[in-house]
């Protein structure tokens, strides 16, 4: 008997260490890698309403480079200048922390720890998925998916609805990369120098 109690008591912690996370230790997980790194890049597709758009992402902290062929996005930390193709203009503005988490699903992620309550969806094999229920009914975004790779948590794909519209954002090429300058999340006039400046601050 005092055999089988020693084997159990060594048994139990192999268990406990090897039981999946919760959905909320999911998210804990994601937000963390995402704060730890440096700097991260990712490529990004993102559709909606028949639309689809494709580029890349640079994140660092809450500073943050999106760059597809729908339009760009430069923030660095307070100031957010947004570029569409279509205008030939630049908008210049100091966005809230909704408009950020709209446009950056980095950031969303971050927010949803606080904003939303998880809980796991079905998932596939090597994938997490957790839906997000706001807190407050007030919330601009009314559910969203997040889907996870389960050995490095990095974000796969995120399934925004607001208002009845769908936003899909899948992310790939997931990278960790070194500290960068402030100057690397603005935008620049000789990037874009016939562009039209429209100042919202």
């Amino acid at each position: 008997m005092k055999k089988l109690l020693l084997l159990i008591s060594l048994l139990v912690p192999t268990f406990a260490f090897a039981a999946s996370p919760t959905a909320t230790e999911v998210v804990d997980k994601v937000i963390e890698n995402i704060r730890k790194a440096p700097s991260m890049s990712a490529n990004i597709s993102v559709s909606t309403t028949g639309n689809v758009s494709s580029g890349t992402i640079l994140i660092a902290g809450e500073r943050f480079v999106i760059d597809t062929d729908m339009g760009s996005s430069w923030f660095d930390g307070n100031t957010l200048w947004s570029y569409s193709p279509e205008t030939n203009e630049v908008t210049i503005m100091e966005p809230t922390d909704s408009e950020l988490a709209e446009i950056n699903p980095f950031q969303f992620i971050k927010s949803a720890r606080v904003d939303f309550t998880p809980r796991f969806q079905k998932t596939a094999p090597g994938s997490y998925t957790v839906e997000l229920l706001p807190k407050k009914k007030s919330s601009n975004i009314n559910k969203a998916v997040v889907t996870v790779d389960a050995s490095t948590y990095n974000i796969k794909m995120i399934s925004l609805t607001a208002n009845k519209h769908v936003i899909n954002i899948k992310l790939s090429a997931v990278k960790r990369g070194k500290t960068l300058p402030d100057s690397d999340f603005r935008f620049r006039k000789q990037l874009l120098p016939k562009a039209v400046i429209n100042d919202l601050r």
